[in-house]
């Protein structure tokens, strides 16, 4: 009875059970779902234009003074007068030191006296040839000229020149103006004739000097601009012009050129100095090109993709570059000029993507 009774209460319940799930999934299929809502994404865009496109090429090379002068003597001697010092400002003709040459001028004095001597000696000559004293043009130049040689006055003057030539040789003077450099001698200590002195080198006209490998000759000529960046400087750049190219290629495979830096770009405030370090950048303009910022290409499946927008909305472009500088890609083919690519919010975009410009 009690097992009866049991089996008919397992049954009800199920029944109920079985109910109250009908009943709760006739409600949910009842209801009406929400829709799905998108939201476009933000991007930055920009429209494409036909325009010169600059090819870059990069170097390193040491920027020079274009008048560069190694100053020494020709005879060693202490240093008796020494007014300069590395950094100094010298014009053309300063006297950059003296070594003691008390020698040499007395050498020079008696030099002089020979030649007065000499002179007296050729006058007296002079005068047993119907000659005038003092008077060159009284006698025959064919006479007057073996006169100088019996007199010893040809060779006095010889004498005098030599001795004036080796005083003015203990005087170095500056051969232009410029700015003293590597000085490394005292005054009263002893010279050496072999080894320079100090250096005078231009404070004004500057070249660089760079290499280029040679398979980039082509694309360089004489007068072509060029940029340079000195390394001390950060992004500060010069103008320059190349004005040589040497015409031969070393074992590395390197031509050397060199350039002028124009006057009109240096500036007072960042001065250049003798060996310093540069980046050198070439350029060479494409005319009628498409080129797009480097941030507005992506890779999809490892193929350059561009988007374009048109209506709100993202379409991707397949696109094939050929060249690239410091901020641009130049494109050959996949865009055109007039259309608008999106060049920020591009990186997760999809094709057909819900799009919007932001400010």
């Amino acid at each position: 009875m009690y097992k009866q009774f049991y089996s008919i209460l397992i049954v009800l319940l199920c029944v109920i059970l079985g109910f109250s799930c009908s009943t709760k999934e006739n409600q949910q299929n009842n209801e009406i779902p929400e829709p799905l809502v998108t939201i476009p994404k933000p991007v930055a865009v920009q429209i494409i234009e036909s325009k010169d496109f600059s090819l870059e090429m990069i170097s390193n090379g040491i920027i020079r003074c274009s008048q560069k002068a190694e100053m020494q003597f020709s005879q060693q001697g202490f240093i008796q007068y020494l007014p300069i010092s590395n950094g100094s400002i010298v014009k053309k003709g300063d006297t950059l030191a003296v070594i003691n040459n008390s020698k040499q001028y007395v050498n020079l004095q008696k030099a002089k006296m020979a030649v007065l001597d000499a002179n007296n000696e050729l006058s007296s000559l002079m005068l047993g040839f119907g000659g005038t004293v003092n008077d060159t043009n009284s006698v025959k130049k064919s006479i007057l000229n073996n006169l100088k040689i019996q007199s010893g006055y040809s060779q006095a003057l010889l004498n005098k020149e030599i001795a004036l030539i080796d005083y003015q040789h203990t005087f170095l003077l500056a051969p232009f103006g410029g700015l003293i450099a590597n000085l490394k001698v005292l005054n009263y200590q002893q010279t050496n004739g072999s080894v320079p002195l100090c250096c005078v080198i231009g404070k004004q006209d500057f070249i660089v000097e760079f290499n280029i490998i040679e398979t980039e000759l082509s694309k360089i000529k004489v007068g072509q601009s060029i940029k340079v960046f000195p390394l001390a400087y950060d992004s500060l750049y010069f103008i320059g012009k190349i004005n040589a190219i040497n015409p031969v290629v070393d074992k590395h495979g390197l031509t050397q050129i060199n350039a002028s830096i124009e006057e009109s770009s240096l500036k007072s405030a960042f001065p250049l100095y003798e060996g310093m370090n540069a980046r050198i950048i070439i350029e060479k303009k494409i005319p009628n090109s498409i080129s797009i910022p480097k941030k507005a290409l992506v890779l999809r499946n490892n193929k350059e993709v561009v988007f374009t927008y048109k209506a709100g909305k993202a379409y991707w472009n397949y696109v094939k570059t050929t060249a690239e500088n410091s901020k641009l890609y130049l494109v050959s083919n996949g865009i055109k000029s007039g259309d608008t690519i999106i060049v920020q919010g591009n990186l997760n975009l999809a094709h057909d993507a819900d799009i919007v410009i932001k400010n």
